[in-house]
Order: structure tokens, then sequence, then C-alpha cells
């Protein structure tokens, strides 16, 4: 079984608390609220807050080693993390900067190469002794021109929460729920026996319905691929799904909270960090696939994760290095960042114990492995430096399709999206 396990894992596809210090804050730190400054001899990372445990393992490890190190630990949030360092990059500033940076692998090709030269090659550093013990597509999308630049972390993919009692108190067999219009066929039961049936989509979930359907905004040759008759038939089910409500735009995620919501789709991370906020609906929640867009398209996508950086600046790499090095390959660590609901990237960590064992708030699923299983057969998306002008023009189109009703054809909306998208990049788009 650990065998199969770690061969599900290594198929896995890649494409995200109180902030603390492990020693002593510095004079400045101190004088300047949440500013982290590196002084000499302290390793500075950032990440956001869900990370804090297996950080906190991975820096009491590393000092046990190391007596003598300084490392400390800075919340940021995902947002803030990316402006701040497209400012540092595009600056030139080379100071006060920390040293290993947890970002969305999705974000780490745009900054490869929109900013070249800023982020440390890890692979010169000898990490690839580490590569078979991250999938290929993983490791190939942390990469360029064969170097790795970053430290593979968490993966994520994304599977349908199914509240048990919203189903069952509207007569809606969960098995049943195969595709995108069994959900459709099964909204109106749900919304009189006084339900959602899910929250608002945003762009993300847009991406990964056409992901699950084997089409991105991008294809391999860095063409804006909207108008692929693939994404036509996605948008045309969205467009479906908003009219029937099956996604209302008034609804936000809080409401699975309390109860209302019959269907949640949710990457690893926020499967995994549900569980200790809403522990009342513990043994009501079952895992699924996602609803395929049409029965001879896939159930999964993956919904990014993240990964460390090191900064060029640093002017202590070898410590970084060292430091991220026990984050990403300990399997200690790995065992706490799956209790924070986080899931390891790294393959070795499919032998842990708490990896294979069934999780009383899901009834008892082994959540872990049917995730490794969905991540395995998530389809390839293509990401460059312009992805996220892509989901901007998607963020768009999600609000056009709302506002519009039928006014608009989903070849129409696509259009426009891919418009805007080679406006501000200059890339083709793909005509059919």
């Amino acid at each position: 079984m650990k065998k199969v396990l770690a061969l599900v894992l290594a198929g896995v596809l890649m494409v995200g608390i109180v902030g603390c210090t492990t020693k002593k804050e510095t004079k400045e730190q101190e004088d300047n609220g949440d500013k982290v400054t590196a002084e000499e001899g302290t390793v500075v990372i950032w990440a956001w807050d869900q990370n804090l445990p297996p950080i906190d393992l991975a820096v009491k490890k590393y000092e046990e080693a190391n007596p003598d190190s300084n490392v400390t630990f800075d919340v940021q949030s995902v947002p803030d993390t990316v402006d701040k360092l497209s400012v540092f990059f595009s600056s030139g500033v080379k100071t006060d900067l920390p040293d290993l940076v947890l970002v969305d692998n999705l974000q780490i090709q745009s900054f490869l190469q929109q900013y070249p030269g800023k982020i440390t090659n890890i692979s010169a550093m000898g990490y690839d002794k580490h590569k078979q013990n991250f999938s290929a597509a993983h490791w190939d999308i942390l990469s360029t021109d064969g170097s790795l630049y970053a430290f593979p972390f968490d993966i994520a993919p994304v599977m349908m929460q199914v509240n048990l009692d919203v189903v069952e108190a509207a007569g809606v067999d969960p098995d049943s729920l195969n595709t995108w219009n069994d959900v459709i066929a099964a909204a109106p039961a749900i919304k009189n026996a006084g339900y959602h049936v899910t929250s608002a989509f945003a762009e993300g979930s847009l991406i990964g319905m056409m992901q699950s359907a084997g089409i991105g905004i991008y294809d391999k040759e860095g063409h804006i691929d909207l108008l692929n008759p693939i994404a036509v038939e996605v948008i045309e089910k969205f467009m479906e799904m908003t009219q029937a409500g099956v996604q209302d735009p008034l609804v936000s995620g809080d409401a699975y909270n309390t109860g209302e919501l019959a269907i949640s789709l949710d990457p690893a991370w926020l499967i995994g960090e549900k569980m200790p906020i809403v522990p009342e609906l513990s043994g009501k929640i079952k895992l699924y696939p996602i609803p395929a867009v049409a029965d001879n398209y896939g159930q999964s996508y993956n919904d990014g994760g993240s990964s460390f950086i090191l900064l060029e600046t640093s002017k202590l790499k070898e410590a970084a290095y060292a430091m991220a090095e026990i984050l990403t390959t300990d399997l200690e660590v790995q065992d706490v960042a799956l209790a924070q609901g986080l899931m390891p990237g790294y393959i070795p960590a499919a032998e842990l114990e708490s990896f294979q064992t069934g999780l009383d708030y899901y009834n008892g699923q082994p959540v872990w492995q049917m995730l490794a299983e969905s991540a395995s057969d998530t389809l390839p998306i293509y990401v460059n430096k312009d992805y996220q002008v892509g989901k901007d023009a998607l963020k768009n189109m999600v609000i056009d399709v709302i506002n519009s009703g039928t006014n608009k054809s989903a070849i129409d909306i696509l259009k426009e999206a891919a418009t805007q998208i080679e406006m501000q990049t200059g890339r083709k788009v793909n005509q059919y």
C-alpha cells in the first residue's frame, strides 16, 4: 500500500494565527511594528499563517543543528507577498529583504520570467538530489532552463465537499452528483429545502472547470486559447449553472460554516483548514471528485499550492538553503503540515500514517489518499508571466456572465476576454 500511495503522489500535477519569531525580536522590529529586519546572522522567512506550525518545527530542528543561528518568521498574506516582491524586484532594492518567501506555485513562473536574476538557482546549490522525491510536473513548474528556482512545499488538488444533512433534507443522493448537469438537476430540490447549492464562483473556480476539461488560458506555446471549442463549452455550462442558481453571486463561502451549502469546491489546504474552524460539521461532510463539465471530461483540477523561493539578495544563502531543505524534505515537518491541512508535495510523505489514516470529520474517508489520487488525474495547464493578466480577464468574464444573463453568447464573452489579454500582452489568439 505504501508503494502504491507513493506512486500516486508521484503523479501529482502542480501547477496556497499570530506572527511570531523563534528568537528575540530585534530592536528595529519592535520600533516599526510588523517590519522584520534581516540583521546579520538572522534568516528571515515570509509565509502565510497556516504554515506557522511546520515552519516552527523546522526552525527548531535547524537551530538544534546550528545553535548559534537565528530565524524569524513574518506573516504575510498571499496578495501582500506578490505586491511586495514585485516592488522589490522592479525597484532594485537589495537591503532589509527576507531570505525565504513562500509563494503560490502559479506565481513563480511570472516572477522568473519578469525578474530574471532575482531568485536563486537552487539546483546550483545541490537541491537536485531530491528531484526523485517530487513529481515531474511539480518540479517543472518551479524550473526554468532545466534549473530549479523554488523549494517545493505543498500542493492543492481540489475536491467537492458535500454536506450530507443538506442533500438528504433535499432528497438528493450525494453519489449522483457526478457532472454539473447532475448538480443543475438537483438545484431546485436543494433550494426548495431552504439551502444554497454552492457559493459564488470566482475566476479560480472557472479556471478549474476549464482545467478539468483539459483547457487553460494559454496553450503550450503561450498563445491565448480562450476560443478553443472546449472553452466555449465550459463557459456555456457556467452560464447555464448561473441561470439555474447553482452558483449564487450573493452567497459567500461563509455559508459553508453555517451549514447552508450543499456543496463546496475546495483545495487541499482549505479542506484541512475547515476541520478546526467548523467542528460542528464533523461527520456531516463527505468528499467527492468535482463535477465534470460533461461525461467525457475529467473531475479534478489544481488550485496552486506553494513553494519557498530564496532571494538572490540574501547574504545567508547557505543557512536559508539548509532551513528550506528541512522545511520541504523532513518527514516530521511534513507530518505537522498534514495536521495543519497542508498536503505535502514530498512523495515520501505518502508513507506517513497520518497520510493514510481516515479522518472522522469526513466520515472516516482517507482524505489525503483521495486528494493524491485526484491530483494524479489532473490535466496540465500552462503558466507564464502573463498568467495574472489572464486571471484578471476571467474575473471580468465571470462578472459579465452574472450581469449579462442571456444577452451575450459564450463565444462573444470569450472573444472579449481574449481581446483584453491580447491588448495587454501582445500574445497571439488561437483561432478555431
